[in-house]
């Protein structure tokens, strides 16, 4: 799973910094290219939600905050990425053993020995010792 979001992140990242340069390129005419008012419209996408509520800023800021509101979205996915990175989303063999019904108790004796508990989902007390 840490390597999806990883993968996930990068490409979010670049398609980021090539809109970014797309912006730079076709704004300011750069490389020979004609100016063009639409060079932002790629980053649209990748700014959404946070570039639909932008009315309450002045409007000499909206270009940057425009600009820069795709940060947010990286932001957030970097976040869960790290909240993720250890999550087992399997449980561990040894777990399923210790929730399995026990044959001489008739129950499931060693089920409160095993919590749940991120980053890993699962967390092994020594249910023996109990």
């Amino acid at each position: 799973m840490n390597r999806f979001c990883r993968i996930v992140l990068a490409i979010f990242a670049v398609l980021y910094l090539l809109a970014l340069g797309l912006l730079l390129i076709g704004t300011f005419g750069l490389f020979g290219s004609e100016r063009d008012p639409l060079a932002g419209v790629f980053l649209m996408p990748l700014g959404l939600p946070w570039n639909l509520m932008l009315d309450g800023f002045p409007e000499p800021a909206l270009p940057w905050i425009a600009a820069l509101s795709p940060l947010m979205n990286l932001l957030i996915i970097g976040v869960i990425c790290r909240m993720t990175a250890g999550w087992a989303f399997l449980p561990a063999p040894s777990l399923c053993r210790r929730l399995a019904w026990h044959p001489t108790t008739g129950s499931n004796s060693h089920a409160s020995c095993c919590v749940a508990t991120p980053p890993r989902l699962y967390s092994e007390r020594n249910c023996d010792a109990e």
